[in-house]
């Protein structure tokens, strides 16, 4: 059983607008603790003042990028070390509903199974299921068992970003807890950047449009872990074969930049096949 006595918040920070604390507000009063682990190389001193005035936030800077998994794996060992059994994760872009944390301590105390990750949604299907069991989930917007954590280890520090959600969701299945999505609860995210294709003044296609280091993390992280879990998750796989395929349809007929996305793109191939892992100079 648990309550939220027993449950603290992270959210990890990257060059953060002065906005999170909007986001932070919609659910620091669910919590008892909210840890902020910053990764940017030059924290926003603005919101730093900010966030001290509140008695509950803990700031820590990691004094540069060191990557989601790194920050993650921060916020729970400091939420161990005082003493909380659950962490709910957050990224900095996300807002919940004000009665997330009370529904999810609900489900969590009657679901029979042991629960690794209780996850809201972050999509608008099956509104009227009332939980769905995933391989993996997005990071935002979980409750992370921390007896699970101990059990299961830390996130993978050499992912430094891209499928570092997903390669814990699919550890913590192999090993015996569940990866539960509440459908009804709904997360707002902030809206990504946006590419439009025109015909005219007329837009006919608009799609997500990520940098290409960060293709280069999707692309080498995704194999890697397909070759890994090819016999276990053969969902996974498929999945990132197909979002890969789109990727390079995207930067070869699409997008700008093409030469340098094509180039991130194949070098992840390499490096995902090779297990060349962590931070790489971008």
């Amino acid at each position: 059983m648990i309550s939220k006595k027993d449950i603290a918040g992270s959210v990890v920070l990257y060059n953060s607008p002065i906005e999170v604390l909007d986001n932070i507000s919609t659910y620091i009063d669910q919590i008892s603790k909210l840890y902020v682990v910053d990764n940017s190389v030059t924290p926003n001193a603005e919101l730093i003042k900010e966030l001290q005035k509140n008695s509950k936030i803990k700031y820590i800077s990691l004094q540069g990028n060191k990557g989601i998994a790194t920050a993650l794996n921060f916020a729970a060992q400091e939420a161990l070390a005082d003493n909380y059994s659950v962490l709910l994760t957050m990224d900095d872009d996300t807002q919940t509903p004000s009665s997330m944390i009370d529904e999810m301590i609900t489900f969590w105390n009657q679901f029979p199974h042991p629960i690794g990750i209780l996850s809201g949604s972050h999509h608008s299907k099956l509104k009227h299921v009332p939980y769905r069991r995933l391989l993996y989930t997005l990071t935002s917007g979980n409750l992370l068992n921390l007896d699970a954590y101990t059990s299961v280890g830390n996130f993978k520090d050499d992912l430094f970003i891209d499928h570092v959600d997903h390669e814990y969701g699919l550890r913590l299945n192999e090993k015996g807890y569940q990866v539960i999505e509440i459908p009804s609860i709904r997360l707002v995210h902030r809206l990504g950047y946006i590419q439009q294709i025109k015909l005219g003044s007329r837009t006919i296609a608009e799609f997500g449009s990520h940098s290409p280091i960060r293709l280069y993390y999707y692309t080498r992280n995704g194999l890697h872990l397909s070759r890994i879990y090819l016999k276990q998750s053969p969902a996974f796989v498929l999945n990132f074969v197909e979002n890969l395929s789109k990727l390079f349809i995207k930067a070869i007929l699409l997008q700008k930049d093409r030469k340098h996305r094509i180039k991130m793109l194949t070098k992840g191939l390499i490096d995902g096949w090779n297990g060349n892992l962590g931070k790489i100079n971008s």
